[in-house]
């Protein structure tokens, strides 16, 4: 096989959504850690840059200049600030790349749009269908979905990419801050990340409510919801084992909570999520992720480092029991998935289509 990874530091790339200005301070690290890794073997034009305009109105600044467009949640566009005008401006950007003979990568997170689809939230994903060059798919049912289901796929060069890791560096004292017993995960579920709906939250507790166990498990839940409504409906569902705080949480303190806890869940529901940054980065913190056999979650029980349930009575099961992380297959996953290995495998793959 050959390993030989071209580097073209004259290949300019530039990535979508850039970074903005308004973003919270614990913003999605997918960006700067796919910019990074990629501008090793490539320029990335926007990689120090953080946009005070909107994110369609700052890719116009780059029509001209950049090789490559890699375009992340297209479905997102409509649900920002006059986002019927952006989509629109979008979709002819796309039409002036492709008459450019530039190349489009789009990166397929999630099947549908995380709310309430629209008509441009599907012509935005149609057109993206009809003008990627390159599709990547971070989970095995997403790759089969593009290969076998899309009515509008136009491109054979459809791939499939676990998720890249990041590496987090722990100190010795990380996993007895808050347990003295190094041997022994105390508490029993953490549920961490942005709050939405499509989660599943309310659905799960108010499962361990209606079957009277809400007493049976210390359960945690952290993370920003701007959704007041869906935090208060948590919120009344919560009691001595079962708490929430609705705040952003830190790297650093997710190091210390995750190895603190036997089960980091994800309770999501509905059929629109593929792959999910906060289930890779359970991984990386050493924590063992319980999630829906589908996607990505079904993808990492595959590989020995994640749990996964088909409906709430098989999530219960293994809640009362004491699962531990498969340690050697951790570590295996996260030295074969790191992001610079992606980013070696994706300038590759943009070679090979334009050769």
């Amino acid at each position: 096989m050959n390993n030989f990874v071209y580097i073209n530091k004259e290949m300019k790339v530039y990535f979508f959504p850039p970074k903005r200005v308004l973003n919270a301070p614990f913003e999605n690290p997918y960006r700067d850690n796919y910019m990074n890794a990629l501008s090793k073997y490539s320029e990335v034009l926007n990689i120090k840059e953080r946009a005070r305009i909107s994110s369609v109105a700052n890719m116009m600044k780059y029509l001209f200049k950049a090789d490559v467009f890699i375009i992340n949640w297209p479905e997102d566009i409509p649900m920002s600030k006059f986002g019927k005008i952006q989509s629109l401006v979008f979709i002819i950007l796309l039409f002036l790349i492709k008459r450019r003979k530039a190349t489009i990568i789009w990166m397929f997170h999630n099947f549908r749009y995380h709310g309430i689809e629209t008509f441009f939230t599907r012509l935005n994903t149609k057109i993206m269908y009809k003008y990627a060059d390159i599709i990547i798919a971070h989970s095995k049912e997403a790759y089969d979905f593009l290969i076998n289901d899309c009515t509008f796929l136009h491109t054979k060069n459809v791939y499939f990419h676990h998720h890249p890791v990041k590496l987090f560096e722990f100190q010795n004292d990380d996993f007895e801050s808050e347990n003295n017993d190094k041997t022994l995960r105390k508490k029993d579920v953490l549920i961490w990340g942005s709050i939405s709906p499509y989660k599943g939250i309310v659905e799960f507790l108010e499962f361990i409510h209606k079957h009277n166990l809400q007493n049976s498990f210390f359960i945690h839940i952290i993370g920003k919801c701007p959704n007041q409504k869906y935090a208060k409906q948590i919120m009344d569902l919560c009691n001595d084992k079962i708490s929430f705080e609705n705040r952003s949480v830190s790297f650093e303190e997710l190091k210390i909570k995750i190895r603190n806890y036997k089960y980091t869940l994800f309770p999501y529901t509905g059929e629109c999520v593929s792959s999910s940054g906060a289930l890779i980065d359970t991984i990386a913190l050493g924590g063992l992720p319980i999630g829906p056999n589908k996607g990505a979650f079904k993808d990492l029980m595959e590989e020995s480092i994640a749990l996964n349930f088909e409906n709430y009575d098989e999530l219960i099961t293994i809640l009362s029991n004491n699962f531990k992380p498969d340690e050697y297959s951790r570590e295996k996953f996260i030295k074969n998935n790191s992001w610079d290995s992606f980013a070696s495998v994706l300038i590759k793959e943009i070679n090979g289509k334009n050769t």
